[in-house]
């Protein structure tokens, strides 16, 4: 196939803007934390309201300013997004270049995302079973599930079903979670619920030879097209139910169309032929996109928009999906680095530091909050009222991922960070052609 004759560089320096996809993947990951702080380390809604009531004082504003961060399953389908985009950058340069295949070569591509993914999850199990056991024996009935209720009105499912029946430390899932298993096929090992979100990448990665061949054969629209299709078909059987089985091979694929507009994205980056000003494409772009996140966030609409097809957590999932690529299109396509002003270029900087970070922030984060937890409730009935325990939570996980990262995670990542430059860095004149480099390709 060959690239459009309109295929152009932005305006903008374009390392600098792809550097936003890092810093969308590290603010999801801050979120993922920081919504599991929430509710380990910290005391439930339900319990505070009942016990304090919900006066205006300063002791109250701090603990419903938690409440923001209680979103860390939608920050999750911000990382497939983001997944999506940086391992299809490769590809999609080639083909905008007219020099794609279509093709992929399987054993390098395998063991490039081997290499990727196994330091830092094998790591991560080995902490797991590390702070599990210490844990289990300062204070073991924390472990057993006894003081589970004291924050399930805050738990997903998956983790207050884990808690409250016992956590499991078989040979069967401590394989699943190194194999990319956990919860599609073995349980949680240990208290790492939060792996469930690797077998998604897993099958998505399985999937996406067949998507690359659709999208050099036919179009990128159309192969996106079909795995919206794929996507609401396997919602709509969710729905109707069936085998344990089949609904958890179901599930990961109701968000395969996510990962997918991450893949789009990174084509219409390589493929920017003219359109709507730089200007227009920001503002529409995140309007629109803050428009579905908000009706993401709100189940009653979503509930209503789901119209009893397909289940309404999975349609706040394709909502929430929508305002990320929405929001990711507009920061990509913005007509200048700087242009939304040097407070928010210093915020892009931090999280993209913590974008580098991210995946081993995310494989190793749950282990330490419930052993922070755990060592809490040994002297005491119940969870503190202050958010003070979960903001020393917050950062005792960031701390500890920023070391343990330079031994499991940047040795593995093949990134130039020489090539790095700040967001607000040079623009590329016209008619340069940019070479930026790839974003990194956290699966989490």
């Amino acid at each position: 196939m060959q690239p459009p004759t309109d295929v152009r560089p932005a305006s903008g320096g374009p390392t600098g803007h792809v550097a936003l996809m890092d810093a969308l993947r590290g603010l999801a990951a801050a979120m993922v934390v920081a919504g599991h702080a929430r509710w380990l380390p910290s005391m439930s809604y339900a319990t505070y309201s009942s016990r304090y009531g919900l006066d205006l004082d300063l002791s109250t504003a701090l603990f419903l300013a938690l409440s923001v961060f209680q979103f860390q399953h939608e920050a999750v389908v911000v990382f497939f997004v983001v997944s999506g985009f940086a391992i299809h950058f490769r590809e999609a340069r080639l083909m905008a270049e007219g020099k794609g295949t279509g093709r992929l070569d399987l054993a390098r591509f395998a063991g490039r995302r081997l290499r990727r993914l196994w330091p830092p999850l094998l790591a991560a199990l080995a902490l797991t079973a590390l702070l599990d056991s210490v844990g289990r024996l300062v204070n073991p009935a924390f472990y057993r599930g006894v003081t589970a209720a004291a924050f399930s009105p805050g738990m997903p499912t998956t983790e207050a079903g884990a808690a409250s029946d016992g956590l499991v430390y078989s040979a069967w899932s401590l394989v699943g979670g190194a194999v990319f298993l956990t919860e599609t096929v073995a349980p949680p090992f240990g208290t790492n619920g939060a792996l469930w979100s690797l077998s998604y990448e897993a099958l998505y990665y399985l999937a996406y030879p067949l998507f690359l061949l659709l999208a050099w054969r036919l179009s990128h629209r159309t192969a996106f097209a079909l795995s919206l299709a794929v996507s609401v078909f396997a919602a709509i059987g969710l729905k109707q139910g069936g085998p344990d089985w089949l609904d958890n091979l179901a599930t990961p694929v109701t968000l395969w169309v996510a990962w997918t507009s991450g893949a789009l994205l990174a084509d219409r980056w390589w493929r920017r032929a003219a359109g709507p000003s730089p200007s227009l494409a920001t503002g529409a772009g995140l309007a629109v996109g803050l428009v579905a996140a908000s009706l993401s966030l709100a189940p009653r609409i979503a509930s209503a928009l789901a119209v009893g097809l397909v289940p309404a957590g999975t349609f706040r999932d394709w909502i929430w999906g929508v305002a990320t690529w929405l929001v990711a299109y507009g920061l990509l396509f913005s007509g200048h680095p700087r242009v939304f002003g040097p407070v928010v270029d210093r915020l892009v900087a931090l999280f993209a530091r913590v974008g580098r970070f991210s995946y081993t922030l995310y494989v190793i984060q749950l282990p330490i909050l419930f052993l922070i937890s755990a060592l809490w409730l040994r002297s005491r009935s119940e969870l503190p009222a202050s958010p003070w325990l979960a903001v020393g939570g917050f950062a005792v996980v960031v701390a500890v991922s920023m070391v343990l990262a330079h031994v499991v995670e940047y040795p593995f990542v093949p990134i130039r960070r020489t090539q790095e430059p700040h967001p607000s860095s040079l623009a590329v004149p016209s008619g340069v052609s940019p070479q930026p480099a790839a974003p990194r390709s956290d699966p989490a």
